[in-house]
This record gives structure tokens, sequence and C-alpha cells, in this order.
């Protein structure tokens, strides 16, 4: 003897409604064709109705992408079938980073900036960290050289010197063209200075402190010397001859007396101007002026 059995199912879920707040179940009614028919009403849980939502609904995400050719559900997520591709759940559609941006995160549905520092080609590669002489910037899909060395000036024109020599981007990963530099002391010798100058503190100064200067009668200057010099009074000075073998001349416009051209005559500094000295009949004669 067989039975007919019919069941219809009614849902109602108390949310919103205070009246209802102690009914949170669903409730089901039932009716049973037979020789007696009866109708019956069951009550369920939330946990009941979870159950069953989990065994005969799927997330909205998990359908857009089962539902997608461009696209597979792989039990937990949505993966693109091109490689690196990235899973948009808003617009539903698979697309990849552009050169100079990432993907940070297999979870993320938006690409990331190329950090600073490295360089990304974009697509589904990762951030690749730029070579020592090189750098990137914030979001940059190539790696730049950075400054060329540079130096220091000498710190000397004469004798030993020495000067600094930059290197810039030693470091792979730098940011900027001026990042990770390292310097260099490097040292030289400049040589000495010129005839009448004397090399102090690394510069050439006049090592002549005084010069000193021949006039005639008429006030005319005749020769210059320079302290250290040595010369002789001869006709070729333009002094005014006095005798055979005299010359007058006047010293820095002092007159200085006779003078012979037999003499050799040497410039000296005596603390506070230029002299010249000789000697005659054994003895050291100075001549300087007031």
């Amino acid at each position: 003897r067989h039975r007919t059995q019919t069941i219809l199912i009614f849902t109602s879920i108390f949310i919103s409604d205070p009246a209802h707040s102690a009914t949170k179940g669903v409730v089901f009614s039932s009716s049973m064709k037979s020789s007696s028919p009866t109708e019956t009403a069951y009550s369920v849980t939330e946990e009941d109705l979870q159950k069953a939502m989990k065994k005969y609904c799927i997330p909205v995400n998990q359908f857009n992408c089962q539902t997608n050719k461009l696209a597979k559900w792989d039990g937990e997520k949505c993966v693109c079938n091109e490689e690196g591709a990235i899973w948009n759940p808003e617009s539903r559609e698979c697309y990849n980073c552009k050169p100079g941006e990432y993907l940070a995160n297999p979870t993320d549905h938006d690409c990331s900036p190329c950090p600073a520092g490295s360089k990304c080609a974009g697509g589904a590669t990762q951030p690749v960290v730029c070579d020592a002489g090189t750098y990137a910037q914030t979001g940059t899909n190539t790696c730049k050289s950075c400054n060329a060395v540079s130096y220091s000036a000498w710190s000397a024109s004469c004798g030993t010197a020495t000067r600094t020599k930059t290197t810039y981007c030693t470091t792979t990963g730098s940011t900027s063209a001026t990042d990770n530099s390292s310097n260099v002391t490097e040292s030289q010798n400049m040589g000495g200075c010129p005839g009448g100058y004397s090399c102090t503190s690394g510069r050439c100064v006049p090592s002549i402190r005084c010069a000193l200067a021949l006039f005639n009668k008429k006030k005319q200057v005749v020769a210059q010397y320079w302290e250290n010099a040595t010369f002789r009074i001869t006709s070729n000075t333009g002094c005014d001859k006095t005798a055979s073998d005299y010359y007058t001349c006047y010293i820095s416009n002092t007159l200085s007396g006779d003078v012979h051209n037999s003499y050799t005559y040497t410039v000296y500094y005596n603390g506070n101007k230029c002299c010249v000295k000789y000697t005659r009949n054994s003895k050291a004669v100075s001549i300087c002026p007031p």
C-alpha cells in the first residue's frame, strides 16, 4: 500500500521585526496527502539554515568566477587563466599590472606602485632591485644611471694637495642619483712655485718682500731690483757718471752717493725696508733709504 507525500516548505527569517526577535529560526510547514491527511509545523535553528545555504548556495564571487571564461575557481579564490593576471571581483574582469606596477600580495585586487630602488616590468613580474650604479624612484619600470663621479677642488696649488672623490649609488637599491655615496681622498704632488714665490700653506705666495729702485739725478727710474737680487753699476744702468769709474744713483729716490762699477751690490730686506749692501775695502757697507 503506497502513500503519496507532498511537502511544501515555506521559509520566513525574522531579522528586523522586534516583535519576532525571539524567533530566529526558519519555519517549515508540511502537508501530507494520505488517507489521513495531517499538517505539522517544524522549527529549525539558524545553524541548520547556514548548513543548508552552504550545501546548496555559493558566494557571488565564486559564481561570477565559475561563469567567467577568463578565470577558474581553485577552491578558495578566483584565479585568472592568464598567468599573472588579477581577478577583480567588482568588474568581474582579469587584468595585468602596467609597467611600473606589481601585485604586492596574491589576494590583492589592485596593483601597487613599484617601490623605490626597484623596477617593475608589469604583468606577473615582481620588483627587481636596481644594480649598483643605477637608481629608480617609486612607480618606474627602469633603473636610471646615477650621477657621474665628482671631485672636490684640490686643497693646494703647490706641494702635496688632496681632494675628495665621490662615487654615487655604490650599493644596490638606490632611490636617487646621489644615493648611497662614498668618499675617497686622493693626493697629488702639485710641484713647486715659480721664481720669486714660495709655497706657503699650499699656496704660492711672493717670497720677495720688497723691491728697490735706482733713480738718476732727474728722479727717473733707471733700474729696479727685487729682494735678494744682485747687480753691478755700469753705464747700462742709466746712473749719472761722475768720474771715469764712478756713477751717482739714488736708491728709492734718495741719493746714495757715488758707487763704483767694480762692486757687486745685493738687495736685502732689513726687517723694514729694502737696502743694498756691498763689501768695500774688506768692510761691509749698507745703503738704506731713510
